[in-house]
C-alpha cells in the first residue's frame, strides 16, 4: 500500500473535502460563516504588520518563485527529476485552480482591504503556499532524514503566512481556512502522484539491473 493512504492523511483529507463543502455551500447559499467573526486587522504603523508583511511575502507569487529556484536547485543536486516535475505540477497547477476558484465565487475581499486586487475566496497565499510548501515539507520528512525539523518549521510557517493575510486586512479568515483545505485535498494527489512515479521509477531500475546482471 501506497505511503499516501495512510489512516492520518485520510482522515485529513476526508476534514479538508467536508470543510471545503462547507464554506463553499454557505457562500453559495449567501449564508454569513461565524469563521469570519474572529477577523483581526492590524495597524498599518504596527511591529505586527509590519512581520506578517514580511511574511507574507513567501506566499506570493514572486516569493514561491524565489524559493521555489533554490527548491528546484537542491532537487536537480539531488537528481529527483520526478519531484522536480511534481513541484511545477503543484505550483502551476494549483494556482490555476485557485484563479479559476476565484472567478468562480466572485468574493468580494474585506473592506479593510487596501493592498490587493481581485477577488477574495479562496486565498491564493494560503492554498498555493500550503501546497508548495506542503510539499517541500512532505519530501523534507519523509525522504531527507536530515530535513526533518525543517519540515516542521514548513508546517508552521504555512500557518504563519494564512494568519498574516488576515491581519493584514486583504482576506476573511474563512478565505484561509478554504484555501488551507482546498491546498490539502490538492496536496494528497500530489503526494500519491510523486509515489506512484518514484515508485515506478524504482521498480523499472531494479528490473534493468536484473537484466544486466
Amino acid at each position: 500500500m501506497s505511503k499516501i493512504f495512510t489512516k492520518k492523511r485520510i482522515v485529513f483529507f476526508v476534514i479538508s473535502v467536508f470543510v471545503s463543502l462547507w464554506i463553499i455551500g454557505s457562500l453559495q447559499l449567501g449564508k454569513e460563516l461565524w469563521l469570519d467573526q474572529f477577523s483581526f486587522t492590524a495597524d498599518k504603523n504596527s511591529l505586527m504588520y509590519s512581520v506578517c508583511t514580511f511574511i507574507t511575502f513567501f506566499g506570493s507569487e514572486w516569493g514561491i518563485i524565489a524559493v521555489g529556484l533554490i527548491w528546484l536547485f537542491i532537487l536537480v543536486w539531488r537528481k529527483d527529476y520526478i519531484a522536480i516535475a511534481v513541484t511545477l505540477i503543484s505550483v502551476i497547477g494549483g494556482n490555476e485552480l485557485n484563479e479559476w476558484m476565484k472567478e468562480l465565487f466572485a468574493r468580494e475581499r474585506p473592506l479593510t482591504n487596501i493592498l490587493e486586487e481581485g477577488y477574495s475566496f479562496p486565498s491564493g497565499h494560503a492554498m498555493v503556499g500550503f501546497i508548495f510548501y506542503g510539499f517541500i515539507a512532505y519530501l523534507c520528512y519523509t525522504h531527507i532524514p536530515a530535513m526533518k525539523y525543517f519540515a516542521r518549521f514548513l508546517v508552521l510557517f504555512i500557518f504563519l503566512i494564512g494568519i498574516s493575510r488576515v491581519v493584514l486586512g486583504v482576506h476573511y479568515l474563512s478565505d484561509v481556512i478554504g484555501g488551507f483545505a482546498l491546498g490539502y485535498i490538492y496536496l494528497f494527489f500530489c503526494v500519491f502522484l510523486y509515489e506512484k512515479a518514484n515508485r515506478r521509477a524504482k521498480l523499472s531500475a531494479n528490473q534493468e539491473r536484473g537484466v544486466q546482471m
